[in-house]
């Protein structure tokens, strides 16, 4: 019974390496008191392989990144192999600190981070 189960939840593995991938992102503000806001991920775009999606990735992350950067604001910027986070945070002037997360993210098609299996 065990390795029946075994082979099913393996079989679906195996289509991963051809199916579609998809970019996706979401925009959080992380506050010390109230810990992260609500963040919904949000589909960047569709592609057709993991390279081609870990590509886009970069640039849509140094492309962002760069928006992000202004006055009071030091941003972060750190890669994985299929992720990115923007980190930018600075102080107000009563000198209380704030915080946004941007995050991306790059996933098979029939993964969907929005899922609480995920």
């Amino acid at each position: 019974m065990y390795w029946l189960l075994l082979i099913l939840l393996f079989i679906p593995r195996l289509g991963n390496a051809e199916c579609a991938w998809v970019l996706w992102s979401k925009f959080a503000e992380v506050s010390i008191y109230e810990g992260e806001g609500e963040r919904a991920w949000k589909v960047e775009r569709a592609l057709k392989s993991v390279d081609e999606c870990q590509t886009l990735l970069k640039k849509v992350v140094n492309i962002t990144a760069k928006h992000f950067n202004g006055p009071n604001a030091e941003v972060k910027v750190v890669f994985g192999d299929t992720n990115g986070l923007i980190v930018r945070s600075g102080k107000n002037t009563d000198g209380s600190r704030w915080s946004y997360n941007h995050d991306f993210l790059c996933l098979p098609d029939n993964i969907d981070p929005r899922s609480s299996k995920y």
